[in-house]
């Protein structure tokens, strides 16, 4: 039996854009839209999960900043320094950006977020404005004992236009 394929509108149900996916296994019509309702659940998840970080790192909440995020988490930053491996390092990131920040939806403000869920893997990217800064923002998360946790984020920031140096 072919895999049964869901088409554009299909997917966007479950979370995702542009072109087509393909459903693992032989799957009939119901476990197909079984599969489709599932994907569309980890999607929800994962966006919910985000949503709520970027309303902690607004609020200067570390404990909510901190939630949902693995022990071994491995972010890549704009600021020194570029690399936090761990909790703990993750945790001395937003206390400096706290030390800074004055807060409020315009101090940490995602845009054009989009997940892609699996069944134990999602990734979601975005553009991010941090204060007056334009950046870019993508984030990896893993299904643990049945719980979405972030395992990396990277955040990063366009090189400056070489004639604005001048």
């Amino acid at each position: 039996m072919r895999p049964f394929v869901i088409d554009a509108l299909a997917m966007a149900a479950a979370s995702m854009t542009r072109g087509r996916i393909v459903c693992p296994g032989p799957l009939n019509r119901a476990a197909a839209r079984a599969w489709m309702r599932r994907m569309a659940s980890d999607g929800e998840q994962v966006r919910a999960i985000i949503d709520r970080w970027a309303e902690a790192v607004q609020s200067r909440d570390m404990e909510g900043t901190l939630a949902r995020h693995s022990p071994d988490i491995l972010m890549f930053d704009v600021p020194e320094p570029i690399q936090a491996r761990g909790l703990a390092e993750y945790r001395e990131t937003w206390e400096l950006f706290f030390s800074y920040s004055p807060g409020g939806p315009t101090s940490f403000r995602l845009h054009e977020l989009e997940v892609v869920a699996g069944d134990s893997v999602a990734f979601a990217h975005a553009l991010l404005d941090v204060v007056d800064v334009k950046c870019r923002l993508t984030i990896a998360l893993r299904k643990i004992e049945g719980e979405w946790m972030i395992v990396h984020e990277h955040h990063s920031s366009p090189w400056p236009d070489p004639r604005e140096l001048e």
